[in-house]
Parts: C-alpha cells; structure tokens; sequence
C-alpha cells in the first residue's frame, strides 16, 4: 500500500486495543488490529506524517525514487507522439496545419507547444484570441470528422465581460473552421443564468452579434464541486453494510452520482449527433476548459473513431485531451473525498465511468476491458508511475519527468501486462456509437466503487473463459484449413 493511496487515516482506543482504520483512494477500507495502544499511537503519527510530506512535497514523490522491477522494451513517454497523431486526425487535409506557436509554452501554460488549427489561422491571430480567452485557452482542434468535414474544438470561456469585449482574431479563428457555411453550435457545460452572471467579473459568452452563424446550447454539467459532494455520499452509502437493501439504493440515488454520469453522457450524445448527422462544427467550453469540456471532447471521439476504443488509442487519448489538453491531475487527485480543498473533484474518475457505461452496452465495440479502466483510475490518484504528475505539460516538461521517472505506458505496453487488460470480444467495429441515455440503462461501477465485492475478480475468471474459447475456436479453425 503506498502513502499516496490513503485517503483518510482513524483510530479508534478501547480499553486494550487499537483500532486503526485506513480508507484508501481506490475505494479499499482497511483496518489494523494493535493490541498495544503505545504501538499503535507511534504507527499512526508515523503514517500521518509520512502522508503529510507526501501531499506537501509533489518532488518527493513515490515516482522519482521508483525503480521498475520489470525490464521497460517499451519507453513509454516515447510512444505517443503528438505531431503523428495531429497527421492522423488531418489524414493529410491541406485544411488544417500544426504550428508551435505556444512554443516554450509563452502563450498557455496549460496547452502543449504544439497545436491544430485551421490553415488559414497564423501565430498572430491565436495570440491575439489567446488574450480574449480565459487563462489564455484560445480554441484548439480536438477531432476533425471528416465523412461530414465538421470539426470538434474546445476552448475556455471568452472574456466578453458585461460590455460584450470583441475579438475578431478568435472569431477569425472559430470561422476557419467552418465549412460549406453551414450553421455551427457552441456547446457551453454551464447554465444559462450562471454564464450570464459571470460576465459581471468580466467572463462570459460570445456575443451574438459577432458570432452569428454559431448557435449557443447551454447543456448544464454541475462544476467539480458538486462532483466531489456526490461522491462523498455514493461512497458514504457504498460503505454502510448495516442498511437495508432498500436504503442502501435510496442513498447511492441520492447521491446524484448516476445523474451526473447520465449528464455528461447525454451531451457527448448531443455532439455527436452535431458534427456526424448534421454535419456541423462545434466549440465546446464552460469555464476554464479543464474538466467537463474534456470530458465531452474525449466521450464523443469514443463514440466516433473506433482507434480510440483500442488500447493504444486510448493512450493516445488521455495523453492528447487529458494530459497535454491541460487538466491539472495533481490538483483534482490529490485526494478522493476526505479534503477541503476546493480544487480536489472526481472529473477523471467521472470520464472512465462514462467510457464504462459505453463499454457495457457495446462490449464488442472495445479492444480493453474494464479492468485497463479501473487501473487507469486507481493509478490517476496513486502510482509508482510519473505519467499523472503535476497539472500541466509545462510542469511535467519543467520537472523533466521521462528522464527521472517510469511512465504508466512503459508497465501497460508490457506483452505479459497488457494481455490481461484485452477483450475477447473485441471486433474491429467503424460503427458510431449513440449509446442508450435512459436512466434505467445507467448503472452503478460496482467493481470501481465496491471492490470488496470483488466483482472484478469474477469478471477475470470470465474473460479468462472467453480467451479460452477463443483460442480453442482458433486452433479448430487452423485444422479445418489444414484438412482443406
């Protein structure tokens, strides 16, 4: 158990004995039995301790001192290469260039140097739309879908303030991505009433007037905040074994949690149905363009491009929208529920059960299975691994992470690793996903948020099953060609 995954460490004293419990990051709860009360005063101070220097001190992390007890054939911060995959998105469209204008990260911190935008766009205009936007987040090309020619961006709010401030540069730069002069929408994750009185402190949205060919749709996702709230009640109601079936439903369904997970779902819904049946273009953002944005941006690539239902491609993903797209991991996972720190909020842990919700009602449609989710999830709030540190890539690139640690990809890409993370079932599928946003088809993650169920043990043994079948179904096949 490293010092990392504690998210909350108790004690309790009787008469003789010593109670420690310890609640861990990934859902685990674990208790320690002392008989001595003197022994087991000196182990907790020392585990509180130890957790302190943790949280105050990221450069003394677990991460810099680990040393992988597997041989790395793989070198993990290599495989993802940021131009190659911006060349697969374009799939050599003269449309869209990639220029380092963020080079040394002088214009946003939290983009890489790196960035996609349409070929008409040059260094001066996304300086100039990086100055109207909210910690200078100017709108960048997630995804281009190119059956439609419509194009997914993402971007922070604009700073419109209450007078309506203009910027033509970042009209000029949402503009050129727009084809056939078709109508476009701006997918905004905050309330109509809430985007409106932010302007008074100077955010905001785009003014109408100047944007009229993009269509605002307010699609309300709840801030990090009361993300962190709901999950402290589903975990709450999770971990009391003493209520009544009854109640324990009645408490997880007023967590909110479900509808959350419902919320996101449904407007990554919505965008795909934008850009593939309409074939429209759309900017999606909220506020600072770090949490629910990416999560709409990243389900609805899910839905659409079958690579990034691969292992790999999934890789790629959260290195492209997550990592690099600049949500700051170290921030919102430094804890899971037991913190008062504003900042601390599950929306990565809220991403993969979205992407889990996907891949229960299209099991055929996902080269991974649950369990590579799970890993991703636990290893985002506790890892030996650097791949999570920090909130940016400026930071991670500061603090020189590939030479001084191991990245998560490195022990995954393993051929003795990452086999047990493959779906039997798997069948390359170039099929759009529209998965069902009924209430009824969205379901508790039971081996993420109960693991003392130990479903995911259960759920092993049937892909294990699965994998057999498979390879006796293959060895049948070889000998009927054999005998042909």
């Amino acid at each position: 158990l490293f010092i990392s995954n504690i998210d909350l460490i108790e004690r309790k004293i009787n008469d003789s004995t010593a109670i420690i419990n310890i609640r861990c990051k990934d859902f685990r709860n674990i208790q320690l039995m002392i008989s001595e009360v003197a022994k087991a005063t000196d182990a907790f101070e020392s585990i509180e301790k130890l957790m302190k220097i943790n949280e105050d001190n990221p450069d003394k992390h677990h991460a810099f001192y680990y040393n992988p007890n597997f041989e790395i054939t793989e070198d993990g911060w290599k495989s993802f290469n940021l131009e190659s995959e911006y060349a697969r998105l374009t799939a050599g469209s003269r449309d869209f260039r990639v220029l380092d204008a963020n080079k040394g990260f002088k214009i946003c911190s939290s983009y890489p140097e790196l960035c996609l935008v349409p070929s008409s766009i040059n260094e001066r205009v996304i300086t100039k739309s990086a100055g109207f936007r909210y910690l200078g987040r100017f709108p960048v090309i997630s995804y281009i879908h190119h059956p439609k020619k419509a194009v997914l961006m993402r971007s922070s709010q604009p700073l419109s303030g209450p007078h309506d401030n203009r910027c033509r540069e970042d009209e000029k730069l949402i503009n050129a991505a727009v084809f056939d002069r078709k109508r476009c929408y701006i997918v905004d994750t905050r309330s109509a009433n809430y985007a409106a009185s932010i302007k008074s402190k100077g955010g905001g949205i785009e003014p109408s007037c100047y944007y009229p060919q993009w269509r605002r749709i307010h699609r309300v996702i709840e801030n990090y905040n009361s993300l962190k709230d709901s999950l402290i009640k589903l975990v709450e109601a999770t971990s009391d074994f003493d209520c009544s079936s009854s109640t324990w439903l009645s408490r997880v369904s007023n967590s909110s949690w479900l509808n959350h997970v419902r919320s996101v779902l449904s407007t990554a819904y919505f965008v795909v149905s934008y850009l593939c049946d309409e074939g429209a273009t759309v900017l999606v953002h909220g506020s600072d363009g770090m949490d629910a944005t990416l999560q709409i941006t990243s389900l609805a690539q899910i839905m659409i491009d079958r690579d990034c239902r691969t292992i790999r491609g999934f890789q790629a993903l959260i290195e492209r929208e997550w990592l690099l797209g600049g949500h700051p991991f170290s921030s919102r996972c430094s804890k899971i529920c037991n913190t008062q720190d504003p900042a601390v909020s599950p929306v990565f842990l809220l991403f993969l059960d979205c992407v889990w919700q996907i891949q229960q009602q299209n099991p055929c449609f996902f080269e991974f299975n649950e369990e590579f989710l799970r890993v991703l999830g636990h290893r985002a709030y506790s890892s030996e691994f650097g791949t999570f540190l920090y909130d940016t890539h400026a930071r991670r690139h500061q603090a020189k992470l590939p030479k001084k640690t191991c990245s998560l990809w490195s022990y995954i890409n393993q051929s003795g690793v990452i086999k047990d993370f493959v779906n039997p079932s798997y069948e390359m599928r170039k099929q759009i996903i529209y998965p069902s946003i009924i209430p009824h088809c969205i379901k508790l993650w039971l081996s993420m948020y109960c693991p003392w169920l130990r479903i995911n043990e259960i759920e092993k043994k049937k892909v294990a099953t699965l994998q057999d079948i498979n390879d006796a179904n293959l060895i049948l096949k070889q000998r009927k060609e054999a005998l042909q």
